[in-house]
C-alpha cells in the first residue's frame, strides 16, 4: 500500500481557527521555552547532587569500641562526613572485625580496606624498619617530646618509604606512655620481672625488651590479651593506663609499676593509590579531620590518666609509683646497638625540643 499526500482546501471559515504563526509570536515562544528549561535546569542540579553516590572508607582498627582509638575514629568520621557535605562516608569495623595488625596493612595495599589505625608492628611488616624506633625505650622524654616529633618533619623519610610501598600516614593517634603490670609480685627494678611470662607485641624490638629485663617475652595479639592473662598463659604485659582500664586488665592482673618505658603512637595510615584519587576537596577533609581526632584524642588521654589510674587504685591493683627508672634505662640501652637503629637518627629524635 503507497501513502500519499494530498493537498487539503480549507474554507475561508475553517482557516480563521488556524494559529497564525508570525515573527513576534515565535519570539515569545522561544522566551517561554528558555524560561522553563532554566526552572528546569536549576531544580535539576540540587536533584543531581543527591542522587551522587558518596565515596564510601573502610576504617579498620583492633580496639574495642570503648577504647580510645575507636573514640577517636568516630571524632573523624563525624567530622569528615559533616564536611563533606555526606560525599564522603566513613565505615568504622572495631574490634579486628577485618583482621589484625598485619591482615589490616596488607588490605590497605589490596585495595579491600582504604584506612587502617593500627600498632607500629602493622607497618613495620612492609618492611619500613625504621619506623619500629619510635617505641625503643625511654627515646621520649615526655608525650610532649613525641608529639613534636610525630608533627614535625622528623620522620618525613620514613613516611615517603612507606609512601612508596603504598601506605600514607596521615596523623597519628595516641596509645600512650606504657608501664609494666603482673599478678606475682611488685616491680621496683628490672630484677623483679626475672622469670615472669610477659606478654609482648610481635616484634622483635619487644622480645629483645622482655629479654633485657630478665622476663620472658611472650607475643599475644592485643584482641586475646585479657584471655591470655586470665588463663595464665602469661604472668604480666605492659601497656598504657588507659588501655589497662578500658580492657579491664585490672581484673586479672595485680600489680602495675609505672615504668613510663615506651611511648606508642597508632598511624592512621590511607592506601595511597586511593587518596591520590581522591579530589584535593576530599583529600583536605579527610587529612584536617585526622588531625583534628588526633589532638582530641591526645587530650582526652592527659584529661583522663590521673582519674583512671585512680579508679585502678580503687579496684585493688597495688601501684608502684617510683619504680627505678634509672635501673631501667641502663637495662634497656644496649636494645639500640641490638636493633642496629643509626645512632644519628636516633640522636636526632631525641635533640627535639
Amino acid at each position: 500500500m503507497a501513502f500519499r499526500l494530498e493537498q487539503i482546501d480549507y474554507s475561508d471559515k475553517e482557516r480563521r481557527f488556524i494559529p497564525m504563526l508570525s515573527f513576534k509570536s515565535i519570539r515569545y515562544a522561544a522566551v517561554l521555552f528558555l524560561i522553563c528549561a532554566g526552572f528546569f535546569w536549576v531544580s535539576y542540579i540540587p536533584c543531581a547532587i543527591a542522587s551522587e553516590k558518596p565515596v564510601v572508607i573502610k576504617f579498620a582498627h583492633e580496639a574495642g569500641t570503648t577504647h580510645q582509638l575507636h573514640l577517636a575514629a568516630e571524632k573523624f568520621k563525624d567530622y569528615v562526613e559533616k564536611e563533606s557535605n555526606g560525599r564522603l562516608k566513613i565505615n568504622i569495623y572495631p574490634a579486628a572485625q577485618l583482621g589484625r595488625g598485619k591482615e589490616l596493612a596488607e588490605g590497605l595495599l589490596s585495595g579491600s580496606i582504604e584506612m587502617i589505625n593500627t600498632a607500629l608492628y602493622a607497618l613495620i611488616f612492609l618492611g619500613v624498619t625504621d619506623l619500629g624506633v619510635l617505641e625503643m625505650p625511654y627515646l621520649f622524654r615526655n608525650r610532649y617530646h613525641a608529639y613534636k616529633v610525630l608533627d614535625g618533619e622528623t620522620l618525613s623519610s620514613i613516611h615517603k618509604q612507606l609512601e612508596d610501598k603504598g601506605v600514607k600516614i596521615i596523623d597519628y593517634f595516641e596509645i600512650g606512655l606504657r608501664h609494666v603490670t603482673n599478678n606475682k609480685r611488685p616491680i621496683h627494678t628490672p630484677e623483679d620481672l626475672k622469670g615472669l611470662k610477659l606478654r609482648v607485641q610481635p616484634m622483635k624490638m619487644w622480645l629483645e625488651f622482655a629479654k633485657a629485663l630478665g622476663a620472658i617475652g611472650t607475643p599475644v595479639s592485643f584482641s586475646d590479651l585479657y584471655t591470655s592473662l586470665q588463663q595464665g598463659v602469661v604472668d604480666g604485659q605492659e601497656n598504657p593506663i588507659a588501655t589497662i582500664k578500658v580492657t579491664k586488665v585490672y581484673e586479672v592482673q595485680k600489680h602495675l609499676s609505672l615504668t613510663a618505658h615506651s611511648y606508642t603512637p597508632a598511624p592512621v595510615s590511607i592506601g595511597t593509590k586511593f587518596f591520590n584519587k581522591l579530589s584535593p576537596d576530599f583529600q583536605n577533609i579527610i587529612e584536617d579531620g585526622a588531625h583534628m581526632a588526633a589532638a582530641w584524642e591526645r587530650q582526652y588521654l592527659i584529661d583522663k590518666e590521673k582519674e583512671d589510674l585512680e579508679y585502678l587504685k580503687r579496684q585493688g591493683v597495688l601501684v608502684v609509683e617510683k619504680p627505678n627508672i634509672s635501673a631501667f634505662i641502663n637495662a634497656t640501652m644496649p636494645l639500640y646497638n641490638i636493633m642496629g637503629y643509626s645512632p644519628n637518627f636516633v640522636k636526632k629524635i631525641k635533640d627535639v625540643r
